[in-house]
């Protein structure tokens, strides 16, 4: 482009500017027609009436809330050409109703008056008070026998009792007045403080708006608008142009903050446990300031602010440094931002230690990189810094040490949410008003095919729980949240609901079933010592009553030891045979020591006709050692243990 062409475009902008600066704004009509709820703020739409006529224009939209970020202002479309979008506020000056005030002012000062009056009085019931204390103090000292000296001898008198019968008399009538005047007095000054409170509510009313409610103290009332004299208008005025001469309408979108949804579940089975009815709700937190009056609803998961940067991947440079000979070797990683740190064990004798803001970040950074959310004011520079820096030290990891390590680390910190952005749009018009506590949204409702099965874990517990194992059929994944549980239409307990993807199996306690009861007897433990080392069996039986009058299929566990030390020897003896075959429980259980039989119970068979299952295992090392099961390395290793179990029950293979 010439210069010539430069200048040319140059001044057909600063006409079209100055062109749009000299339009008169009109107000027009708006409505709010959808709403995308995001987990932590809004994306609003309200659809614009543009009138008649052609040419350029300029159309306010009044009543934007308080809650509006005025950068996300955008207006679109199909039939106009809009030039530009100006947010601003207008102060509005409130005229005060001083024909309404001043008389009530007046009162005020009335009361005023009578405040002072009754603490004059008040002041002067206390002089009394004080007066005949001390008139009551002198006669008590006065009391007593009375010796008189006369020519004859002395002579002694005893006491007055009807001077000292009058004399109290006297004091306690005088006390009662006083007090009846005292309390008098403080009625009155109750009734003109609830006065003066009450006038001056009125007044703050006329001033500032409604009371706020809720202060149990009358003094320590706040007042909505405090201190405005007037109100804030936040508007919008889009400039357009305009070709055909019909009306036509417009989008104004803006994100707002203070709304927010969270997922929620409600699970209803049947004691066939053939089907399971999956209720989807959002329970929605809406204080932006404006009420959403029949909208199209969509609930996201997506972060609208997420950067639109492409990832740079930058070369990995490495160089050798001395192996560390202590075979309890650390590998701290540390982020910039946070210098507290969780120890994770390794299995290996070694400690991971990683502190939470790291670990968030390989959540995201393990899920899809382009997604990872670039923090305010970062610069691309810095954004794909830090993401290369973190990703040089998750590598660093990967370099020094075992798959197996490896492998335990990343189940311990992935989070399968983070790598998704799901959308639900809610078939029917919704209204939420703008207020402080939950509303709840239906998302769907659907059935799905489940078994319903029992498991029996009498090492933990001595009753059975109910679980339910269902595919997810439905078109969208289910997010992480509560469940509410019911069978046969009663509530049986809550639990959680994983992040659950279409086509993924899911696995969802119900509770227990009360007709149903297990326990765990050692029944024998012997010892033998050969040559040094010490073979020690236990033998176990395993017993589990039926109350029910039909056969109940139980998954009973238990479970034997498992060591990484070379000098211990584990070998299950009887009850291997019968351990179950089902395909998760061999390559994820089985490895880790627990035990597993499918196991059917006969209908009424409790007490002496209880079903009862035996088996043992031993344990030999050396005749000078013992078992330990409390080392901090081992109770350390436990946490991890938990996690990946609750992993794998919920997540079976799909």
């Amino acid at each position: 482009m010439n210069c010539s062409r430069k200048i040319s475009l140059f001044l057909v902008l600063a006409i079209a500017s100055i062109a749009a600066a000299d339009l008169k704004p009109t107000l027009a009509k708006s409505k709010l027609s959808a709403v995308t709820l995001y987990r932590s703020q809004a994306l609003v739409v309200r659809a614009v009436d543009v009138p008649a006529g052609t040419g350029e224009m300029a159309l306010t939209v009044n009543g934007l809330p308080a809650a509006v970020d005025p950068a996300s202002l955008f207006a679109s479309s199909p039939d106009l050409k809009i030039r530009s979008v100006r947010y601003f506020t207008e102060y509005e000056t409130k005229k005060l109703p001083t024909d309404k005030i001043a008389p009530l002012e007046a009162k005020l000062k009335a009361i005023a008056i009578e405040k002072t009056t009754l603490s004059t009085k008040g002041r002067l019931l206390s002089s009394k008070e004080s007066y005949l204390q001390l008139l009551e103090r002198q006669y008590l000292a006065k009391l007593g026998t009375t010796t008189t000296n006369t020519t004859a001898g002395s002579k002694t008198t005893g006491f007055d009792f009807k001077t000292i019968t009058e004399m109290t008399e006297y004091l306690n009538t005088q006390k009662e007045l006083l007090m009846g005047e005292k309390l008098g007095l403080a009625a009155e000054a109750r009734k003109l403080d609830d006065a003066r409170q009450d006038i001056t509510d009125q007044i703050n009313v006329l001033r500032y708006g409604k009371v706020q409610a809720g202060s149990a103290n009358p003094q320590a009332r706040n007042y909505q608008a405090r201190p405005s004299r007037g109100t804030i208008h936040r508007k919008a005025t889009i400039y357009l142009a305009k070709s055909a001469p019909g009306k036509a309408s417009l989008s104004l979108s803006y994100i707002v903050s203070g709304a927010s949804w969270t997922p929620a579940y409600n699970m209803r089975t049947t004691a066939a446990g053939a089907t399971l009815n999956l209720e989807y709700l959002a329970h929605v937190r809406q204080t932006t300031g404006e009420d959403w009056d029949g909208v199209k609803l969509t609930l996201s998961t997506a972060t609208p602010n997420m950067s639109a940067e492409i990832p740079m991947l930058a070369p990995l440079r490495v160089n050798l440094v001395a192996t560390p000979k202590s075979p309890g070797n650390s590998i701290a990683i540390y982020s910039s931002m946070n210098q507290s740190a969780t120890n994770m064990p390794l299995g290996n004798g070694s400690t991971l230690v990683v502190d939470n803001v790291y670990a968030q970040t390989i959540r995201a950074q393990k899920g899809t990189l382009a997604k990872f959310q670039k923090k305010a004011g970062q610069s691309v520079s810095t954004y794909n810094y830090d993401l290369n820096r973190n990703a040089n030290n998750w590598q660093g990891i990967e370099f020094g040490n075992k798959i197996t390590t490896l492998r335990r680390w990343s189940t311990a910190v992935r989070q399968v949410e983070q790598q998704m952005a799901v959308e639900y749009n809610i078939p029917d018009t919704v209204t939420l008003a703008s207020r402080n506590d939950n509303q709840m949204v239906q998302i769907l409702s659907e059935d799905l095919k489940c078994n319903l099965y029992y498991e029996a874990v009498p090492l933990l517990a001595s009753y059975v729980s109910r679980g339910i194992e269902a595919k997810n059929t439905i078109a969208q994944p289910l997010l992480a949240g509560k469940y509410s549980a019911f069978l046969d239409g009663q509530y049986v307990g809550a639990g959680s609901v994983p992040v659950t993807a279409t086509g993924q199996s899911l696995v969802l306690g119900f509770g227990v079933d009360p007709q149903l009861r297990c326990r765990r007897q050692l029944a024998d433990k012997t010892g033998d010592k050969s040559w040094g080392s010490r073979i020690e069996t236990y033998q176990y039986r395993l017993v589990l009553d039926n109350f029910k009058s039909r056969p109940v299929s139980v998954r009973l566990l238990d479970r034997i030891p498992i060591t990484e030390d070379k000098g211990l020897a584990i070998t299950l003896r009887d009850g291997k045979d019968t351990l179950s075959t089902d395909e998760n429980y061999l390559d994820i259980e089985r490895p880790r020591g627990i035990l597993r039989w499918d196991i059917t119970l006969p209908a009424s068979t409790a007490g002496a006709k209880a079903t009862k299952f035996n088996y043992s295992f031993d344990m030999k090392f050396d005749s000078d050692m013992q078992i330990s099961t409390q080392t901090q390395k081992l109770l350390k290793q436990l946490e991890f243990d938990v996690q990946e179990l609750q992993e794998s029950k919920r997540f079976k293979a799909l």
